[in-house]
């Protein structure tokens, strides 16, 4: 009982506009895009219609819209890149800050979740990491 009012108190916290407690209530969300195959190349066709125009047609954050930009678009190509499928998706329902829009209103959530398991695949670990 004393669960289900916390869980309820954060869920209220973030509709409220606390982006942090949100974005932790959303990583306890089973993946729906984990066991399809097809996520990945569905994801790439919805992140070059809704997210290359400042990441990036290749996601390496030149975009053309993020030149402008004060914090540099994510580069999802760089080694040290290393975010969850869960991870990307919360922050792209979520946003961050004042330049990179909360999607979660714009885009249906399997949509998000295609585009995070998109840009997961892209991740390729570092090398010093593999040394």
């Amino acid at each position: 009982m004393i669960q289900n009012r916390f869980l309820f108190v954060l869920a209220a916290l973030s509709f409220a506009g606390c982006s942090h407690i949100g974005m932790g209530l959303f990583l306890l969300k089973d993946d729906p895009t984990m066991n399809d195959p097809s996520a990945a190349v569905l994801g790439k066709s919805s992140y070059q219609a809704s997210c290359a125009g400042c990441h990036g047609d290749a996601a390496d954050g030149t975009g053309p819209d993020g030149k402008g930009l004060i914090a540099r678009p994510t580069n999802f190509l760089a080694p040290e890149y290393t975010k969850s499928t869960p991870r990307i998706a919360a922050r792209i329902v979520y946003g961050k800050g004042e330049e990179m829009p909360a999607f979660g209103g714009q885009l249906p959530e399997k949509t998000i979740w295609q585009i995070a398991r998109y840009l997961h695949s892209l991740q390729r670990p570092s090398t010093a990491a593999a040394e």
